[in-house]
């Protein structure tokens, strides 16, 4: 709600100054830097209808002396009026300046809160963590005997796609699809088609069936692939796969990115950096394909026996087997590759001449 009277002095006489509209001045200069000609938060007067105080008065002097052409130096704020107009102004450019220093230094926190963790994995990676022993990377499969493979299987289930065979163009996924609140989803899986418009996902929160907090299904489009009503409440095994799966969303991402930064270290150590790279690019490939493949198998296993919504963690755990074996697979396969391509000569074919017409 606007100034609906005019604020402050004139020639030292008081204005209308309701409260109200006092209220909104103060306000104003208080969000404006002092730099800049405002309060900076500094007004915190007493009230009274129809007077204005002598702070709240040199306040409003101050800023139009800063930032109005001396003649509308006046002590006194219209509706309107480009008093008015200036501080409106300002203040919210000092507000998006606030707000955007914030989401900087938040950005800046989670940034380094991350980092700590790589660190922390990296360092123990070295055995520079108490009670870490240092990897032995020479080139040959050590890596292999270490924890990456370990890590890329839940490292890809956290950010895959698991298709659920038969329905239709349904995935499991850890995150949602489509619309998404302003505060965050709720939920922690997500059966759901690419556009997410079509899902059944597992949530916590008011249930309007039962009109209490619980754990249950949230369903659109899924009945009758699964068979399960909107807000169906799920019970001790649902609120164990909810917080599962909140972990692995988390922390598969983690070791997602310190299996990533191994391997990386693993080329730069090795003493045969083409033929490790052939193996990294080559076990990362395999980890896809076989979070893919295996995940299918253990959504269609899982939905045969558990009704239909075992698809979820079926293809979780599916997939994060697959990653693991497909990681060895593709793994040994890149270094057989290379040995292959590094070992073999190829005898050029002669020339042929070229048939006369």
């Amino acid at each position: 709600m606007g100034l609906t009277s005019s604020v402050g002095r004139r020639h030292g006489r008081d204005s209308r100054n309701r409260i109200a509209d006092q209220k909104i001045v103060q306000d104003l200069l208080n969000r404006i830097p002092a730099s800049a000609g405002g309060a900076g938060g500094s007004l915190n007067e007493r009230m009274v209808e129809g007077i204005c105080s002598n702070k709240l008065h040199l306040a409003i002097l101050n800023f139009q002396r800063k930032n109005l052409p001396p003649q509308l130096a006046d002590g006194h704020v219209d509706p309107g009026g480009r008093t008015l107009d200036a501080m409106e102004r300002m203040a919210k450019i000092n507000d998006s300046l606030i707000a955007a220093n914030k989401a900087i230094a938040d950005a800046a926190e989670r940034a380094s809160r991350y980092k700590a963790k790589v660190d922390q994995a990296v360092d123990q990676m070295l055995g520079n963590e108490p009670g870490s022993a240092t990897w032995t990377v020479d080139g040959s499969d050590a890596p292999l005997s270490g924890a990456v493979p370990f890590m890329a299987g839940p490292g890809v289930a956290s950010v895959a796609r698991i298709p659920v065979p038969g329905t239709s163009g349904l995935a499991v996924e850890l995150s949602p699809r489509g619309f998404v609140p302003q505060g965050g989803s709720t939920s922690t899986v997500f059966i759901q088609d690419v556009t997410g418009k079509r899902h059944l996902r597992l949530d916590y929160g008011y249930n309007v069936k039962t009109q209490t907090i619980d754990y249950h299904w949230n369903q659109k489009g899924t009945f009758k692939t699964f068979g399960i009503a909107d807000h169906t409440p799920v019970g001790a095994a649902g609120r164990v796969a909810y917080k599962a799966a909140k972990y692995l969303k988390y922390g598969g991402r983690i070791l997602l990115v310190v299996g990533i930064v191994s391997d990386a270290w693993s080329i730069v150590k090795s003493s045969q950096p083409l033929r490790r790279t052939a193996q990294v690019v080559g076990g990362w490939a395999g980890a896809w394909a076989g979070c893919e493949a295996g995940g299918a198998g253990g959504a269609a296993v899982g939905g045969a026996l558990g009704e239909g919504v075992g698809a979820a963690p079926g293809g979780i755990i599916g997939c994060i087997g697959g990653g693991i074996g497909g990681y060895f697979f593709g793994s040994k396969v890149g270094g057989f590759v290379y040995d292959w391509a590094e070992n073999t000569f190829f005898t050029p074919l002669p020339a042929a001449e070229q048939p006369e017409e």
